[in-house]
């Protein structure tokens, strides 16, 4: 059985799965959508599922 992995993308959660579909995750968004015009996005792959607050709210 695959490992599975959360995706976050700019802190917040965007996807969960095995890494074939991280990897579809990711090549949608910078490859296929070009970013959706944005010059910096920032993806977080952790292992297992993890839905943790968006980045940040650890500071509070």
């Amino acid at each position: 059985m695959s490992k599975k992995y959360t995706c976050y993308l700019n802190g917040k959660f965007y996807g969960y799965g095995p890494p074939e579909y991280m990897n579809e995750l990711f090549r949608d968004y910078v490859v296929a959508c070009e970013l959706y015009g944005k010059q910096e996005v920032s993806f977080d792959i952790v292992e297992g599922f993890n839905p943790r607050a968006t980045q940040g709210e650890d500071d509070k």
